[in-house]
């Protein structure tokens, strides 16, 4: 029933098209997103077989990607930025996104279709940084046996994505700053147990890589970031002075307690004013403090009316890639 100026091009949609495999973090979304059909715009006919040829060899790990945003940046970095194309700036990509609806769960449908222009050298620069990084990796569920000794449930893989990844892959596609609303991030989820726990604490060893490798915008981004690490590093000292004391409780109680504070306090900042009071207080608990001081001028624009939110994100950042110096200090 198709009219051939679309069931031409149908034709040749299997050789034409690019399939990726999508792991999302929004509960929301996670069933509606499983896959993406990727149309690239194709200006050279030879090039792009030869980087399509090149992604059809790659495994599933390699085009598993975290949403849409970074399944566009993934594939101009292989069909543009690899050909060196000098127009890069004026291809596009559209990404189909295809997942199962709540009509039919067994049928996976088109729910999402967005159309991506290719990022600057400077947006693959940190994409390149992002991939590296924060890693996917395949995970094994080990097998399951009765008390026969009979399989119940064979061993079985599935691939893990690190959630910032799909945040700063959003961000930095839609030209935002990477750590752009962060705050999403730090919330903390009931394990099996029914205990709270911080999925995103799980990548604090990769953030801090990040933070420490990647290009911020302003240099007072990363003494921002510095200045939350001395005062968190102070503040465990002073809970570990108090854990030893008569009364005092176990420093891992101390510090979770101290953690939930300040992020629910930065977390519901609506505005200067509520910001500002609690990063302040968070620097006065903290005493002498080397990059505040030696870097306020450049610090203190995150206190201002048009970048107070900035400054909300990176303090939640800084607290959550904080690499402690002692192993006795990871207590969150």
């Amino acid at each position: 029933s198709e009219k051939i100026d679309t069931a031409f091009p149908l034709l040749f949609a299997s050789i034409g098209c690019i399939y990726l495999y999508v792991k999302v973090f929004d509960d929301h979304l996670r069933d509606k997103i499983r896959a993406c059909i990727a149309i690239p715009e194709i200006r050279d006919l030879e090039k792009f077989a030869s980087a399509r040829a090149r992604i059809a060899q790659m495994n599933e790990l390699k085009i598993t990607v975290a949403g849409l945003s970074e399944a566009s940046l993934f594939l101009s970095q292989e069909f543009y930025l690899k050909q060196k194309n000098k127009n890069l700036s004026q291809q596009h990509i559209i990404i189909l996104g295809v997942g199962e609806t709540k009509w039919n769960s067994t049928q996976k449908s088109k729910n999402f279709v967005k159309k991506f222009k290719s990022a600057d050298n400077s947006t693959f620069e940190k994409y390149f940084l992002i991939s590296q990084i924060l890693k996917g990796r395949y995970r094994i569920i080990a097998e399951v046996r009765d008390k026969k000794g009979a399989i119940k449930k064979p061993q079985s893989s599935y691939i893990s994505i690190p959630i910032a990844r799909e945040l700063f892959c959003d961000n930095i596609a839609s030209g935002r700053y990477f750590y752009a609303d962060f705050y999403r991030l730090v919330i903390p989820q009931k394990d099996k147990t029914g205990k709270l726990s911080y999925r995103i604490n799980f990548e604090r060893k990769e953030l801090n890589e990040m933070i420490e490798k990647i290009n911020f915008d302003h240099e007072g981004e990363k003494i921002f970031i510095k200045a939350c690490h001395t005062a968190w590093r102070h503040r465990l000292g002073k809970l570990g002075g108090d854990s030893r004391k008569a009364g005092g409780g176990s420093f891992g109680n101390l510090v979770s307690r101290d953690f939930e504070r300040l992020r629910v306090a930065l977390s519901k900042s609506k505005n200067l004013e509520s910001f500002r009071e609690t990063i302040t207080d968070f620097w006065a608990r903290a005493g002498n403090i080397p990059e505040l001081r030696d870097g306020w001028d450049k610090v203190m624009i995150f206190l201002e009316p048009e970048n107070w939110k900035k400054g909300r994100d990176l303090a939640l950042l800084a607290l959550v890639s904080y690499k402690p110096e002692k192993k006795e200090d990871e207590a969150v």
